[in-house]
């Protein structure tokens, strides 16, 4: 009897054919049915390759499932240092209205990371073209200046409407990873470069106006007053101000 070989899942291994032979007793003769084992294989080894096979990949998948996790932990984390705190307690809701998904949040980034608005964004699309639209500039806009960033991420703006969570996290993920300065504490390094709808006069005005609200509040001896806000710097990192 030939033995007949079957494929399952993902992975190898063998089930036999039942075969029927006839057998004698007493002049009656029966069919009865015999299962063959291919060569060299028997049943608990087959067994136990299928269960080791599982529990691989069972652990694969609960690897990937906590790796998610942590990406997306720290790309909030990188998002609530850039003040992007609206943003995130909109997350979840329906697609005209989470930021995650009209394109708002993007725009918004790449204003921040870039120092340059992203022109025509509509902030309350009323419908999912509007939304595209949103979608599209930004993506179009990554596609031109970040090339490191994976070409189909910025291709499929539809999986990013339906909410698709696992590749939104990822684009955000890759985009902090082509900002690799945002990242750093010295952010405020970048963000002196970025123009202001000031002049270096208004600045400058506005920077002492808020140095003396500050020393008005008694935070600093006179002769301790800061001369510019990078002197608050310090304080600020080390909690001291607040």
């Amino acid at each position: 009897s030939k033995t007949n070989l079957r494929r399952s899942g993902s992975f190898s291994h063998f089930v036999s054919a039942d075969a029927t032979s006839p057998i004698s007793a007493g002049g009656h003769t029966e069919n009865v049915k015999t299962t063959m084992q291919p060569s060299g294989i028997r049943p608990q080894e087959t067994l136990s390759t299928v269960v080791s096979y599982l529990q691989r990949e069972n652990e694969v998948r609960d690897q990937e499932a906590e790796g998610r996790r942590e990406m997306e932990f720290k790309v909030k984390m990188w998002l609530h240092t850039l003040n992007m705190n609206e943003h995130l307690l909109r997350e979840g809701q329906d697609m005209l209205r989470d930021p995650f998904r009209n394109g708002v949040l993007l725009a918004d980034l790449i204003s921040i990371l870039e120092g340059k608005k992203i022109m025509r964004i509509v902030y309350t699309p009323k419908s999912i073209v509007s939304a595209r639209e949103n979608l599209e500039k930004v993506l179009t806009f990554l596609r031109q200046r970040k090339p490191q960033i994976p070409a189909e991420l910025l291709e499929q703006s539809d999986a990013i409407l339906r909410g698709e969570k696992s590749y939104i996290w990822m684009l955000l993920w890759c985009i902090m990873e082509a900002y690799p300065f945002s990242q750093n504490e010295d952010l405020s390094i970048h963000l002196a470069k970025v123009k202001l709808p000031y002049s270096p006069q208004e600045i400058r005005r506005l920077e002492l106006s808020l140095i003396s609200w500050v020393y008005s509040l008694g935070v600093w001896n006179f002769n301790d007053i800061p001369n510019t806000i990078v002197d608050l710097e310090e304080d600020l990192k080390k909690g001291h101000l607040l």
